[in-house]
């Protein structure tokens, strides 16, 4: 009985606007992998480039800086009228400060004309570190860190830190929690997009789902369960539960058939 009044609380709370922020947690969090960066088509899915020369040198900037290429530049213009569609305005926009988040955002809410959306950088949602190996070539890696591979073998793809960068354990415990709790406290009972990258969208999944750290290695192993360019995660908030359910994962905006249910 108690559950049942507390269900139909949390209902009344998502139907009347000034109750919402009751509920203690954003009603819907929409998550945005970034459109395709140049270094995205140059590693073309793989961990290490395959020739030091795959980047050229005018493109070998700090990982923040990197753009989007001319692909990612359409895919971001042509996700944005399907994510208008699908969610309507939202009540705030984060993105993690890198080049080609933003430069998705832009790319995306040029569908929403000349609505007035709150925008906020939170660099705590920045990609993970990749550390020294970063634009290494895979023969360089070998040369220079010949007990990574060994070691990643050994620990494992969450505790794993790349020499000199981060662990997924470093971005999910360090970073994530502290942006969950300012999430949570800035846009209880709001509708928001985050524009961010892979890994992280991966760690936010582990943290919203409680996964085990069983659950999350084996979710980290399926190769075809990372996040596409583009794609989004969303999760909404279900009064049965009192908290937010994935709702759709790695849906590719900028392709209308996987956009929507047709």
């Amino acid at each position: 009985m108690l559950h049942w009044f507390k269900v139909l609380l949390r209902m009344i709370c998502m139907r009347v606007p000034f109750l919402r922020p009751f509920l203690g947690m954003p009603m819907l969090l929409v998550f945005i992998r970034h459109a395709q960066s140049v270094n995205n088509k140059a590693y073309a899915g793989k961990v290490f480039l395959e020739a030091h020369d795959q980047v050229a040198n005018g493109h070998r900037l700090p990982d923040h800086r990197i753009p989007l290429s001319e692909e990612g530049e359409f895919q971001a213009i042509q996700s944005g009228p399907f994510l208008r569609m699908k969610f309507g305005t939202p009540d705030a926009v984060i993105h993690s400060g890198h080049v080609r988040t933003r430069q998705t955002l832009h790319g995306i809410m040029g569908a929403y004309g000349g609505a007035h959306i709150p925008i906020r950088e939170d660099r705590l949602w920045r990609e993970r570190e990749g550390g020294h190996t970063y634009l290494m070539s895979r023969a360089e890696v070998e040369e220079n860190f010949p007990y990574q591979q060994p070691y990643w073998n050994l620990v494992g793809d969450y505790y794993a830190r790349p020499a000199g960068g981060e662990s997924l354990a470093d971005v999910l415990e360090k970073r994530l929690t502290l942006a969950f709790a300012d999430l949570y406290k800035r846009f209880a009972g709001k509708r928001v997009f985050i524009f961010t990258h892979g890994r992280v969208i991966q760690c936010a999944r582990a943290y919203l789902d409680e996964l085990t750290l069983e659950q999350f290695e084996a979710y980290l192993k399926f190769v075809d369960d990372a996040p596409k360019n583009c794609s989004i995660m969303v999760y909404k908030y279900d009064p049965h539960f009192g908290r937010l359910v994935l709702d759709e994962y790695n849906t590719v905006c900028s392709e209308p058939s996987q956009a929507f249910d047709l």
